[in-house]
């Protein structure tokens, strides 16, 4: 939102996904999500980085992608204090 309100003319896009470097390095398959405001644009994006290993879906929502993103290291957390402190698969359902 910042980057577009500070150059409205660019085509901001965003990318969200399960993806730890090290195995999207080495090919191990995985999903990721190109968010932009337009289909052109996010299917632009996805045309720059699906390959046989790596499948990018395209979404029009880039709020609710980082919003979900941020959220779910929230949850993570959570989840490694109940494991911390050992609680069962129970807690974290």
């Amino acid at each position: 939102e910042i980057i577009r309100q500070e150059i409205p003319q660019a085509e901001v896009a965003v990318l969200c996904g399960p993806t730890h470097a090290e195995e999207v390095g080495k090919g191990l398959p995985t999903a990721i999500v190109a968010g932009a405001r337009t289909r052109t644009a996010a299917e632009y994006v996805q045309s720059l980085f699906m390959d046989k290993s790596l499948r990018v879906y395209t979404s029009p929502d880039m709020r609710g992608m980082e919003l979900g993103a941020a959220l779910k290291n929230v949850v993570a957390l959570a989840a490694g204090v109940a494991d911390g402190l050992g609680y069962g698969d129970n807690t974290k359902a």
